[in-house]
């Protein structure tokens, strides 16, 4: 899995939607993957089912993006 990101650096209150690349063990790209995400901590950045990244507050956060056994 391949996110892409627009900028790392948020400012509280912005949001920005995240891409994903998923490919599959030959390395073929999967069209419309499943994708879970979840950011920690959620104090500072929160993400939705679609990729919306939200900065909640000043800090650092992990935004981890899962699809499938990837």
């Amino acid at each position: 899995i391949v996110v892409q990101v627009g900028t790392s650096n948020m400012i509280a209150g912005t949001t920005q939607q995240l891409q994903v690349t998923v490919r599959d063990t030959d390395g073929k790209r999967v069209t419309n993957p499943a994708v879970t995400w979840t950011a920690t901590p959620a104090s500072v950045a929160t993400v939705s089912s679609t990729g919306t990244l939200s900065a909640v507050a000043p800090g650092t956060a992990q935004v981890t993006a899962k699809s499938g056994n990837a």
